[in-house]
């Protein structure tokens, strides 16, 4: 009797390392798609806490060169400061008199800043233009209990499990 030598694989075999091969694909195709959901969402929530710190840094900036803080308390703050066009600049040497141009708080000088909160956005609105500073936020609140010309700044920004609280305190000049 002749004996018959396997030369490769049968059509079952064939079938089975391919179904298998398909099952651990899968697998590995829905574990990629996770963690490129999962860096997305990551950069999002990178996004919106740097948007939020250069917010902070904006209202810092414009507290520290105001003018007059006209409401800063609960909720809201408005502030008078002149446009950075007009920034005052002293002369090398000051008479002892000054001319009466070098009245800075001019009511004609000031531009009225007012920051507060509408929905989940904190609005900055400065003359007629409002413009969205930070989005997606659940509480903003300003403290001027500090002391003179000392603020505190809290920020509270809401993500799905957990919340994210900026602080900042700053001082007029």
């Amino acid at each position: 009797m002749k004996q018959r030598t396997r030369r490769g694989f049968g059509l079952i075999e064939t079938m089975l390392s391919l179904a298998l091969f398909a099952v651990i694909l899968a697998i590995v195709a829905d574990l990629v798609v996770g963690y490129q959901n999962m860096v997305r969402h990551g950069q999002s929530k990178d996004r919106e806490l740097r948007a939020a710190r250069l917010g902070f840094e904006r209202i810092r900036s414009d507290i520290r060169a105001a003018a007059q803080i006209v409401s800063a308390s609960g909720s809201v703050l408005e502030l008078q400061r002149l446009p950075s066009e007009l920034s005052p600049r002293l002369p090398d040497t000051v008479p002892e008199t000054p001319p009466s141009t070098w009245n800075i708080l001019d009511p004609s000088h000031l531009t009225t800043i007012k920051y507060h909160k509408v929905g989940d956005k904190l609005i900055r609105q400065a003359s007629a233009l409002d413009s969205v500073l930070i989005e997606k936020i659940e509480d903003f609140q300003v403290d001027d209990t500090l002391g003179p010309q000392r603020f505190q700044i809290t920020l509270k920004l809401s993500e799905r499990k957990r919340e994210v609280t900026l602080v900042t305190r700053t001082t007029r000049l």
